[in-house]
């Protein structure tokens, strides 16, 4: 699957949803399987454990997407660049959303030039339009973007162009549960009555398609990036999820709903009333 980039955050650290530590044999599963399915492209960072060290020392013919943790001043973030020492490193994200309130254009453009003259493409990973707006402005023609998507959070495919839609690699699809964050009063009623909590949500969002799960929707949503020949990093931690993940989007149906007509229609997030939680 040529759009799939697979996340690496919960195999060796607790960063991502699991807490458990891949083995060495469990890696060089996930490996082989990559190899089998034809996926070519990695996505991890310094702060997911040892994951970058385990991929360096594997001559896996795979593309690395990577990044920085946020630093503080330019000798920090040459010292963290200087870290990065693998052929194979094709992103180097720049893991700060924060980062055009930390620095000036000016010294983001030398820590931009900084990576390139590294031989690597500089990226950032972003959650907010004006960040990404920002970022666009001054970098179109020399980053890369990952930004967050999910069936409650249309916003950035609702303002991606042909021009730049090589450029951006989706994160974050697989949200499910984790929506109800987006809305405080609905966490706090979750947990103390989840039919209640159901209640709210249900009343927050306005269905405008019919019903269906939240799988359903998200496997729909991907099948449709998949089609248009958008990037996506999904975390699989096991052949197992990899095989199922590629059969389910496989046989998803990206006509489920008329997405252009939802996108067109949704402001930030996709209303919702009728859908099984």
């Amino acid at each position: 699957m040529e759009n799939l980039i697979v996340g690496s955050a919960a195999w060796r650290s607790n960063y991502g949803i699991s807490n458990s530590e891949l083995s060495q044999k469990e890696l060089n599963d996930i490996f082989n399987c990559l190899k089998n399915y034809e996926i070519k492209t990695i996505d991890t960072a310094e702060s997911y454990g040892d994951t970058e060290k385990v991929l360096h020392e594997h001559d896996l013919s795979l593309n690395i997407h990577t990044k920085v943790s946020p630093f503080i001043n330019q000798y920090e973030f040459e010292t963290k660049l200087s870290e990065i020492d693998d052929s194979s490193v094709e992103i180097v994200y720049f893991h700060d959303h924060k980062i055009f309130d930390a620095f000036s254009i000016d010294q983001i453009k030398e820590f931009v030039e900084k990576i390139i003259s590294r031989g690597f493409k500089p990226g950032f990973s972003l959650y907010e339009v004006h960040d990404f707006m920002r970022a666009l402005d001054h970098f179109h023609d020399k980053a890369y973007f990952q930004l967050p998507l999910h069936i409650f959070d249309l916003k950035f495919i609702k303002i991606l162009n042909e021009s730049i839609k090589e450029k951006v690699i989706f994160r974050s699809l697989l949200i499910r549960g984790l929506i109800f964050l987006r809305n405080t009063e609905i966490k706090n009623y979750l947990q103390k009555d989840y039919y209640y909590a159901k209640q709210k949500f249900e009343k927050a969002y306005q269905l405008k398609f019919e019903k269906a799960s939240f799988t359903q929707l998200t496997y729909s949503l991907i099948s449709l990036l998949n089609k248009k020949n958008i990037k996506f990093t999904i975390g699989l931690n096991s052949p197992n999820e990899i095989m199922s993940f590629i059969e389910e989007v496989k046989s998803a149906n990206s006509k489920l709903i008329d997405w252009n007509a939802i996108i067109e229609e949704s402001n930030t997030i996709i209303p919702i009333e009728k859908i099984n939680i």
